[in-house]
Protein backbone atom coordinates (compact mmCIF):
# COMPACT_ATOMS: atom_id res chain seq x y z
CA UNK A 1 0.00 0.00 0.00
CA UNK A 2 1.43 3.31 -0.63
CA UNK A 3 2.25 5.66 1.94
CA UNK A 4 1.21 9.38 2.27
CA UNK A 5 2.81 11.50 5.20
CA UNK A 6 -0.54 13.50 6.55
CA UNK A 7 0.56 16.56 9.24
CA UNK A 8 -1.20 17.31 11.99
CA UNK A 9 -2.91 13.71 11.56
CA UNK A 10 -4.57 13.68 15.07
CA UNK A 11 -6.64 16.83 14.20
CA UNK A 12 -10.07 17.05 13.66
CA UNK A 13 -9.38 17.07 9.88
CA UNK A 14 -6.35 14.67 9.80
CA UNK A 15 -8.48 12.22 11.97
CA UNK A 16 -11.01 12.08 9.33
CA UNK A 17 -8.31 12.02 6.30
CA UNK A 18 -6.52 8.82 7.97
CA UNK A 19 -10.27 7.34 7.14
CA UNK A 20 -10.33 8.30 3.73
CA UNK A 21 -7.07 7.45 2.69
CA UNK A 22 -7.80 4.10 4.37
CA UNK A 23 -10.88 3.40 2.31
CA UNK A 24 -8.88 4.55 -1.00
CA UNK A 25 -5.98 1.69 -0.44
CA UNK A 26 -3.46 4.05 1.10
CA UNK A 27 -1.40 4.11 4.49
CA UNK A 28 -1.64 7.09 6.20
CA UNK A 29 2.05 8.24 8.36
CA UNK A 30 1.00 10.39 10.84
CA UNK A 31 2.71 13.40 12.30
CA UNK A 32 1.94 15.18 15.25
CA UNK A 33 3.24 17.82 18.16
CA UNK A 34 0.27 15.55 20.11
CA UNK A 35 2.67 12.66 19.59
CA UNK A 36 6.05 14.70 19.69
CA UNK A 37 6.27 14.78 16.06
CA UNK A 38 6.28 18.07 14.74
CA UNK A 39 6.98 19.52 11.62
CA UNK A 40 8.35 22.34 12.84
CA UNK A 41 11.90 20.32 13.00
CA UNK A 42 13.16 19.31 9.70
CA UNK A 43 15.35 17.03 10.88
CA UNK A 44 13.20 14.84 12.60
CA UNK A 45 10.81 15.10 9.64
CA UNK A 46 14.12 14.26 7.29
CA UNK A 47 14.32 10.77 9.13
CA UNK A 48 10.44 10.30 8.61
CA UNK A 49 10.57 10.86 4.49
CA UNK A 50 14.10 8.27 4.52
CA UNK A 51 12.14 5.85 6.56
CA UNK A 52 8.76 5.68 5.33
CA UNK A 53 9.19 7.11 1.72
CA UNK A 54 5.69 8.47 1.38
CA UNK A 55 4.09 8.81 -2.75
CA UNK A 56 3.16 12.44 -1.24
CA UNK A 57 1.83 14.72 1.55
CA UNK A 58 -1.34 16.23 3.24
CA UNK A 59 -0.38 19.21 5.07
CA UNK A 60 -2.67 20.02 7.74
CA UNK A 61 -0.76 20.97 10.83
CA UNK A 62 -1.16 24.55 11.72
CA UNK A 63 -2.63 26.68 14.88
CA UNK A 64 -5.82 27.63 13.48
CA UNK A 65 -7.77 29.99 16.05
CA UNK A 66 -8.46 33.40 14.54
CA UNK A 67 -8.71 34.62 18.21
CA UNK A 68 -5.67 33.11 19.43
CA UNK A 69 -3.93 34.40 16.54
CA UNK A 70 -4.53 37.94 17.60
CA UNK A 71 -3.42 37.41 20.94
CA UNK A 72 -0.05 35.56 20.00
CA UNK A 73 0.76 36.64 16.76
CA UNK A 74 4.44 35.60 16.25
CA UNK A 75 3.63 31.83 17.86
CA UNK A 76 1.21 31.63 14.90
CA UNK A 77 3.73 32.63 12.13
CA UNK A 78 6.23 31.15 13.44
CA UNK A 79 4.65 27.48 13.97
CA UNK A 80 2.68 27.59 10.54
CA UNK A 81 5.44 29.36 8.47
CA UNK A 82 8.38 27.61 9.92
CA UNK A 83 6.28 24.34 9.50
CA UNK A 84 5.48 25.17 5.65
CA UNK A 85 8.82 26.00 4.83
CA UNK A 86 10.39 22.54 6.58
CA UNK A 87 7.76 20.26 4.85
CA UNK A 88 8.18 22.50 1.26
CA UNK A 89 12.15 21.58 1.69
CA UNK A 90 11.62 18.34 1.84
CA UNK A 91 8.74 18.02 -0.84
CA UNK A 92 11.15 19.78 -3.43
CA UNK A 93 14.06 17.74 -2.27
CA UNK A 94 12.06 14.09 -2.40
CA UNK A 95 10.10 16.05 -5.24
CA UNK A 96 6.57 15.00 -3.80
CA UNK A 97 3.48 16.39 -4.75
CA UNK A 98 2.00 18.20 -1.93
CA UNK A 99 -1.77 18.79 -0.94
CA UNK A 100 -2.17 22.01 1.43
CA UNK A 101 -5.17 22.82 4.14
CA UNK A 102 -5.30 26.23 3.53
CA UNK A 103 -8.55 28.89 4.05
CA UNK A 104 -11.10 31.18 2.94
CA UNK A 105 -9.69 33.40 5.38
CA UNK A 106 -7.08 34.63 3.19
CA UNK A 107 -10.01 36.36 1.14
CA UNK A 108 -9.58 39.07 4.44
CA UNK A 109 -6.35 38.90 5.89
CA UNK A 110 -6.98 40.95 9.24
CA UNK A 111 -5.35 38.82 11.47
CA UNK A 112 -1.65 36.62 11.96
CA UNK A 113 -3.66 33.49 11.23
CA UNK A 114 -4.86 34.17 7.70
CA UNK A 115 -1.67 36.27 7.12
CA UNK A 116 0.29 33.09 7.77
CA UNK A 117 -1.73 30.80 5.63
CA UNK A 118 -1.30 33.58 2.33
CA UNK A 119 2.59 33.36 3.21
CA UNK A 120 2.28 29.83 3.27
CA UNK A 121 0.56 29.29 0.10
CA UNK A 122 3.13 31.39 -1.42
CA UNK A 123 6.02 29.34 -0.26
CA UNK A 124 3.98 26.24 -1.35
CA UNK A 125 4.04 27.54 -4.95
CA UNK A 126 7.67 26.90 -4.68
CA UNK A 127 7.01 22.90 -4.58
CA UNK A 128 6.75 21.79 -8.09
CA UNK A 129 3.48 19.81 -7.70
CA UNK A 130 1.27 21.14 -5.15
CA UNK A 131 -3.06 21.63 -4.59
CA UNK A 132 -3.84 24.19 -1.90
CA UNK A 133 -7.22 23.65 -0.92
CA UNK A 134 -9.03 26.67 0.50
CA UNK A 135 -11.52 25.22 2.60
CA UNK A 136 -14.50 27.35 3.80
CA UNK A 137 -16.26 26.53 6.98
CA UNK A 138 -16.45 22.87 7.89
CA UNK A 139 -18.61 20.98 10.69
CA UNK A 140 -19.87 17.83 11.36
CA UNK A 141 -18.99 14.33 13.35
CA UNK A 142 -18.52 11.19 12.85
CA UNK A 143 -17.12 8.08 14.94
CA UNK A 144 -13.71 8.93 16.28
CA UNK A 145 -13.33 12.33 14.48
CA UNK A 146 -14.96 15.52 15.84
CA UNK A 147 -13.60 19.02 16.74
CA UNK A 148 -11.96 18.43 20.06
CA UNK A 149 -10.46 21.82 19.82
CA UNK A 150 -14.10 23.28 20.08
CA UNK A 151 -12.92 25.94 17.15
CA UNK A 152 -16.19 25.38 14.49
CA UNK A 153 -19.30 27.10 15.13
CA UNK A 154 -21.26 23.95 15.98
CA UNK A 155 -18.91 23.07 19.05
CA UNK A 156 -19.43 26.40 20.05
CA UNK A 157 -22.65 26.13 20.06
CA UNK A 158 -22.82 22.94 21.98
CA UNK A 159 -20.90 24.09 24.66
CA UNK A 160 -23.35 27.13 24.84
CA UNK A 161 -25.83 24.82 25.58
CA UNK A 162 -24.23 22.73 27.47
CA UNK A 163 -23.46 25.18 30.46
CA UNK A 164 -27.22 27.03 29.30
CA UNK A 165 -25.22 30.10 28.73
CA UNK A 166 -26.54 32.72 25.97
CA UNK A 167 -24.72 32.94 22.23
CA UNK A 168 -24.00 36.41 20.99
CA UNK A 169 -24.66 36.21 17.42
CA UNK A 170 -22.89 39.58 16.17
CA UNK A 171 -23.67 39.88 12.63
CA UNK A 172 -27.27 37.84 11.95
CA UNK A 173 -27.21 38.93 8.09
CA UNK A 174 -23.99 37.25 7.58
CA UNK A 175 -24.06 33.48 5.80
CA UNK A 176 -21.32 30.91 5.60
CA UNK A 177 -20.64 27.92 3.37
CA UNK A 178 -20.55 24.53 5.52
CA UNK A 179 -18.89 21.52 4.22
CA UNK A 180 -18.84 17.88 6.45
CA UNK A 181 -15.79 16.93 7.30
CA UNK A 182 -16.22 13.84 5.82
CA UNK A 183 -16.28 15.47 2.69
CA UNK A 184 -12.93 17.61 3.19
CA UNK A 185 -11.12 14.70 3.99
CA UNK A 186 -11.97 12.85 0.34
CA UNK A 187 -11.35 16.09 -1.20
CA UNK A 188 -8.05 16.07 0.22
CA UNK A 189 -8.06 12.43 -1.23
CA UNK A 190 -8.96 13.72 -4.50
CA UNK A 191 -6.45 16.10 -4.70
CA UNK A 192 -3.99 14.45 -3.25
CA UNK A 193 -4.72 11.41 -6.41
CA UNK A 194 -4.69 14.38 -8.76
CA UNK A 195 -1.01 15.36 -7.91
CA UNK A 196 -0.13 12.48 -8.19
CA UNK A 197 -1.53 11.92 -12.01
CA UNK A 198 1.00 14.80 -12.88
CA UNK A 199 -1.15 17.30 -13.69
CA UNK A 200 -0.50 20.72 -12.89
CA UNK A 201 -0.41 22.90 -9.94
CA UNK A 202 -3.74 24.36 -8.79
CA UNK A 203 -5.56 26.37 -5.80
CA UNK A 204 -9.36 26.32 -5.08
CA UNK A 205 -11.77 27.03 -3.07
CA UNK A 206 -13.70 23.78 -1.01
CA UNK A 207 -17.55 24.73 -0.26
CA UNK A 208 -20.87 23.21 -0.72
CA UNK A 209 -22.36 25.92 -2.46
CA UNK A 210 -24.76 26.80 0.09
CA UNK A 211 -25.09 29.73 2.63
CA UNK A 212 -26.66 29.68 6.60
CA UNK A 213 -26.47 32.43 8.43
CA UNK A 214 -26.17 31.45 12.08
CA UNK A 215 -29.51 32.36 12.98
CA UNK A 216 -30.06 29.52 10.15
CA UNK A 217 -27.84 27.00 12.46
CA UNK A 218 -29.30 28.04 15.64
CA UNK A 219 -32.91 26.85 14.18
CA UNK A 220 -31.44 24.00 12.56
CA UNK A 221 -30.72 22.63 16.06
CA UNK A 222 -34.06 23.79 17.45
CA UNK A 223 -35.86 21.61 14.80
CA UNK A 224 -33.74 19.04 16.48
CA UNK A 225 -35.15 19.39 19.76
CA UNK A 226 -31.88 21.11 20.79
CA UNK A 227 -32.28 24.50 22.23
CA UNK A 228 -29.65 27.67 22.33
CA UNK A 229 -30.67 30.39 24.01
CA UNK A 230 -29.30 33.37 21.89
CA UNK A 231 -29.33 37.55 21.01
CA UNK A 232 -28.19 39.53 18.50
CA UNK A 233 -26.02 42.36 17.83
CA UNK A 234 -25.79 44.83 14.23
CA UNK A 235 -22.14 44.10 13.34
CA UNK A 236 -21.12 44.52 9.61
CA UNK A 237 -21.68 41.90 7.29
CA UNK A 238 -18.66 39.40 6.70
CA UNK A 239 -20.27 36.82 4.44
CA UNK A 240 -17.81 35.70 2.58
CA UNK A 241 -17.98 33.72 -1.12
CA UNK A 242 -15.96 30.79 -2.98
CA UNK A 243 -13.98 32.28 -5.70
CA UNK A 244 -11.81 29.71 -7.05
CA UNK A 245 -13.94 26.73 -8.54
CA UNK A 246 -11.94 24.05 -9.73
CA UNK A 247 -13.59 21.37 -7.84
CA UNK A 248 -14.06 19.23 -11.58
CA UNK A 249 -10.83 18.75 -12.01
CA UNK A 250 -10.47 17.08 -8.34
CA UNK A 251 -13.72 15.31 -9.63
CA UNK A 252 -15.08 16.22 -6.16
CA UNK A 253 -18.61 17.30 -4.61
CA UNK A 254 -19.64 16.98 -0.99
CA UNK A 255 -21.76 14.45 -0.59
CA UNK A 256 -23.76 15.33 2.91
CA UNK A 257 -25.89 18.18 3.60
CA UNK A 258 -25.65 21.36 6.22
CA UNK A 259 -28.79 19.51 7.72
CA UNK A 260 -26.42 16.14 7.67
CA UNK A 261 -23.90 18.13 9.81
CA UNK A 262 -25.95 19.81 12.67
CA UNK A 263 -27.68 16.05 12.75
CA UNK A 264 -24.40 14.12 13.37
CA UNK A 265 -23.15 17.18 15.73
CA UNK A 266 -25.92 16.56 17.99
CA UNK A 267 -26.34 12.83 17.36
CA UNK A 268 -22.76 11.90 17.44
CA UNK A 269 -20.97 11.67 20.90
Amino acid sequence: MKKVLVTGGLGYIGCATDVALKAHGYTPIITDKKIGSSTENILKMLIVFLRDRPVGVIHLSAKKSIGESKNHPISYYWNNVSSTVSIAILCRLFNLPIVFASSASVYEPTNPYARSKLLEEQILCKVKSHVILRYFNIGGKAPGVSDTAKQNIFSILDNVQREGLTFIVNSPNSTRDYTHVLDIAEANVRALEYALAGNKSILTDVFSGAQYSVLDVIEEYRKNNVIIAYSTNSAVDKTIYPKHNKLDLLQWAPTRSFFDIVRSEIEID
